[in-house]
């Protein structure tokens, strides 16, 4: 298909050590539009680094153009320290120094650095000034550099990161969480040079009208003008639906935006019927909005997917539909990039979870990288997304930190279809009336920047005996989210049956339970412990939802960490080597089972349901795919079958002419791309 935006490649010198080179990354304008979008221009690569053992560099002047850094080592940016060999328990701040020059065309241009994430205090001087502070590990942050930049000559950009926090010690075991904390710039560092006058943000609700099948496009966008004067504008925005033009009355608007500020503007568009196309689970439909402000610049396209998340009493309903879906948390803490988490290997662990049926999730306690929340939006995949709280939750000074890091975390991701809800934090003191105090007012916060999702948090408090529902912030919830680990199968289910007397009108998602596979004599009294807990899920109706703790193993300095130094609450592990336990979580988290597939009268007889307990989708299409093979094991012949919507409870009955000479077959059951379900005679048995 023809792309709305096809890119425009140059190619910015960076010549520190050695010699490399940087991306720049435009957009060349279409006729309808009028001004080109900003230049991208990548900082990622080679540059010079050390740890700052003796906290020396302040005093030292480490960020200083006239230092000699040539006895430093070289590291790439993203880097993760705790993943470098020479530095894997290393605490404290370490300098990065990276020289840069900039094409003299962009000297007119407006300029702004921007940081995915530095972790976790981060101090920044260009050209041996200090430009910016930042605290908070896992959100973006961005400084304008315009003025400081040199045109002439070389820059000098230097990073000072810093990785110890502040926990109270009677709080955590050892001051650390129970994943690494990875000190270091840990995801990607890029200019972006453009207009002076430029948008800033956009927020797009799109919202189906289920009954009618229009939907409503509403855009906010914020303009920043940092011009004496004040501006007017016209804008236009231009919608396109998997990279093809709407052929629509796009939205246009005339705003005036006063000097020295930033301006929230509205529009609207409604889409008709045939415009509409849900975004769902088997269904991940993007759209793409670009916004041209007339003869300045024309923002960078923001996808945004149309579809309805909601709270039905005890039900949670995607498009109005109700679901009951498993999931995994997932800790982006692996043996090769740590947070980095790029795309390559965010791909193989989603793909895992999705052939799992695992595709509702709270994947991590931090705001999650670009990659995973790329991948769920393109590939089918609900979050729950969630910023980590400081132990010392309820001071002022943690409170302001908290609200700074949720907003820049909803900022990024307000946009993405896969986000259903913002958790506020996880296991803190929420039955205390400081925790319900803080509860209240974090909710109110989070709501005032996005009003458009549900809001939870996952607590360990619910399922207290004794405990007064108005006494527990889950109360203050859109739904529950319970956090369980009972030592048997039996005592998960009494707590969840505890809390759900206390809140009997809401949906539940267990954001966390699991079972350790260092704490068992063999992985079948794993899958065994599993199975009962899913019979406890399916005995549930009003449990939307089952995250397990965790998809993988995971680096961790936590108490009881493994001598490997992983702790083992994986599915995989952290090589990602499949345990018996997520072929059980596959064969049971299919929305539909295969209730017969036998060999009758020279027929292939199979047999499909639509699962109605656990999980329970949407209705779907799926394809068949069988091989053939004959008494040599040779493959003789391959089949695929399209098989109509299979809704819960519906069944399918195949009748398949089979070829002479053939002894045995392979089926295969798949939900678009994703392998879902494999049988055959020798390696079926009948579901019980």
């Amino acid at each position: 298909m023809k792309k709305l935006f096809p890119f425009l490649l140059l190619f910015l010198s960076v010549f520190p050590y050695p010699e490399t080179n940087a991306q720049i990354k435009g957009t060349v304008p279409q006729s309808t539009m009028i001004a080109p979008c900003p230049v991208h221009i990548s900082l990622n690569g080679e540059c010079a680094f050390a740890a700052d053992y003796a906290d020396a560099g302040d005093k030292f002047e480490w960020f200083s153009p006239s230092l000699n850094d040539d006895v430093w080592d070289r590291v790439k940016i993203p880097h993760v320290w705790s993943l470098d060999s020479r530095y894997p328990f290393f605490e404290g701040a370490a300098w990065y120094r990276r020289a840069f020059t900039v094409p003299i065309e962009l000297k007119n241009k407006h300029i702004r650095l921007v940081f995915e994430a530095v972790y976790s205090k981060s101090v920044v001087w260009l050209n041996g000034k200090q430009i910016a502070t930042h605290e908070g590990g896992y959100t973006p942050f961005e400084v304008d550099v315009t003025s400081s930049i040199n045109f002439d000559k070389s820059n000098l950009l230097v990073v000072k990161a810093d990785n110890r926090s502040k926990r109270k010690p009677n709080v955590i075991p050892q001051l650390v969480r129970a994943w690494m904390e990875d000190g270091g710039i840990i995801r990607d560092v890029y200019l972006e040079a453009g207009s002076d006058v430029y948008m800033s943000n956009q927020m797009i609700n799109a919202v189906p009208n289920l009954q009618t099948g229009d939907a409503t496009i509403n855009i906010s966008s914020w303009i920043r003008n940092p011009r004496n004067e004040p501006v007017k504008l016209n804008l236009q925005g231009i919608i396109s639906m998997e990279n093809e033009p709407l052929k629509m009355n796009n939205p246009k608007l005339k705003v005036e935006i006063p000097a020295n500020s930033t301006k929230r503007v509205e529009m609207m568009v409604n889409l008709p019927k045939e415009m509409v196309r849900l975004w769902g689970l088997d269904t991940p439909v993007l759209y793409n909005l670009a916004t041209s402000i007339e003869g300045l610049e024309t923002s960078r396209p923001v996808s945004f997917g149309i579809r309805k998340f909601e709270v039905r009493g005890t039900e949670l309903l995607l498009n109005g539909f109700p679901i009951r879906l498993a999931g995994a948390n997932r800790v982006a803490s692996g043996v090769v990039f740590g947070q980095d988490d790029p795309l390559e290997f965010v791909e193989k662990d989603l793909r895992l979870m999705k052939e799992a049926g695992l595709e509702f999730m709270r994947m991590h306690h931090v705001p999650l990288s670009k990659a995973v929340l790329d991948w769920a939006d393109r590939n089918g995949m609900l979050l729950i997304e969630e910023c980590a709280t400081p132990s010392d939750l309820f001071s002022e000074e943690a409170s302001a930190l908290d609200k700074k890091n949720i907003k820049e975390m909803v900022e990024r991701d307000w946009n993405r279809p896969s986000v259903v809800a913002w958790s506020i934090g996880n296991e803190y003191e929420s039955e205390t009336p400081e925790g319900m105090k803080w509860s209240k007012e974090m909710k109110e916060f989070v709501l005032s920047i996005d009003p458009n999702r549900l809001i939870c948090f996952a607590s360990n408090r619910a399922a207290k005996l004794n405990l007064k529902p108005e006494e527990e912030a889950t109360s203050l919830m859109d739904f529950v989210c319970l956090n369980t680990y009972g030592s048997t199968p039996d005592d998960n289910a009494a707590n969840i049956d505890r809390a759900h007397l206390r809140w009997p009108d809401k949906p539940f998602i267990i954001t966390e339970y699991g079972y350790r596979a260092d704490r068992v004599g063999q992985e079948q009294d794993r899958e065994l412990w599993f199975s009962e807990m899913i019979k406890i899920f399916r005995d549930r109706p009003f449990i939307s939802g089952a995250s397990l703790w965790s998809f993988n193993d995971y680096r961790s300095r936590y108490v009881s960490t493994n001598p490997d130094g992983f702790r083992w609450w994986g599915l995989v592990d952290a090589k990602r080597n499949i345990r018996g336990s997520y072929s059980l979580f596959r064969r049971e988290f299919t929305p539909v089972e295969l209730k017969e597939a036998r060999i009758l009268d020279k027929q292939l007889v199979i047999k499909l349901a639509g699962r109605v307990d656990f999980p329970v989708y949407p209705p779907t299409g799926y394809q068949l795919k069988l091989e053939f093979y004959n008494f040599r094991g040779r493959q003789i012949e391959v089949q695929n079958h399209s098989i109509d919507l299979i809704a819960p409870g519906s069944e399918r009955i195949l009748n398949i002419p089979m070829k002479e000479g053939i002894a045995y077959f392979r089926g295969e059951i798949l939900r678009g791309r994703f392998s879902m379900l494999i049988f055959g005679p020798t390696t079926w048995s009948k579901q019980k």
